[in-house]
């Protein structure tokens, strides 16, 4: 997983951005303890890897549905959460499993 970014990853990221109409995408794997990013479209962020900790991902993984968060700064799962407070700004979050 801990692999360079990948242009095809790019492609999907931009195609997703423009079906869902959403002007920042993501695609991302994690394991254990990291959040690997493959591509982020919409958005400036150099880092290929973060800590889990500091991810959606563990609101992702308690549900076996798509996780949806309409106003990160009202929902108490996230709204201390880094990328709230500090870049990227994070305002609405959709994760698909």
């Amino acid at each position: 997983m801990d692999t360079p970014k990948d242009e095809n990853f790019d492609i999907i990221a931009k195609i997703c951005s423009i079906i869902f109409r959403v002007p920042i995408n993501a695609i991302s794997f994690v394991d254990t303890e990291t959040f690997y990013i493959k591509s982020i479209f919409g958005l400036k962020f150099d880092a290929t890897r973060v800590d889990r900790k500091i991810t959606f991902c563990e609101n992702t993984i308690k549900q076996n549905d798509v996780l949806v968060i309409n106003d990160t700064l009202k929902d108490n799962r996230v709204k201390d959460n880094p990328f709230v407070l500090n870049h990227p700004f994070i305002r609405f979050k959709l994760v698909c499993p």
